[in-house]
């Protein structure tokens, strides 16, 4: 098994970041394609929720209406069918709304291209206490979801290798 030395995982991360995912047009595009895609889907199912919520308010309304009219002397036979009808319908958009995802209230900032490359700069910068010789970023650490890497005193070791 290789190891490697944090301190050069971190730099070499870093000089990634720093010379090979930071081109001002690219990231710019990517980040403006990447929030207009989430926003746009976000819409959509906040649009696709909000139809569901007013077909259950319509369908309570008109099942109200009918229970109105037996009480102002309507046959209950003659409105039977109807009520069965727009109960279920009720239950199924209920389940269904139940099971829709909740609204998200998170938007993508336009420039989070922006604050991307502050913190890769922060990061990357001599002069920060955050540089890798001292504590690994905040910036870097916040981006690991899962870890890749074993390590034992100061030293990495990569899997597989």
């Amino acid at each position: 098994m290789r190891t490697i030395a944090q301190t050069d995982l971190e730099a070499r991360v870093l000089n990634a970041l720093t010379h090979h995912l930071m081109d001002p047009d690219a990231l710019a595009i990517f980040c403006e394609t990447y929030a207009e895609e989430r926003n746009r889907l976000r819409r959509e199912a906040e649009d696709a929720r909000e139809t569901l919520e007013r077909s259950l308010t319509q369908t309570k309304r008109d099942h109200q209406k009918l229970v109105d009219a037996i009480i102002a002397g309507v046959p209950a036979e003659q409105v039977k069918d109807r009520m069965i009808e727009l109960d279920q319908q009720r239950q199924q958009l209920e389940r269904r709304l139940s099971a829709s995802p909740a609204p998200d209230p998170i938007l993508i900032h336009p420039s989070m291209a922006v604050t991307y490359r502050e913190r890769v700069a922060v990061a990357a910068s001599p002069k920060s206490p955050n540089r890798p010789s001292a504590v690994p970023p905040r910036a870097i650490r916040a981006k690991r979801s899962a870890p890749i890497c074993a390590p034992s005193p100061r030293r990495i070791w990569k899997r597989g290798s």
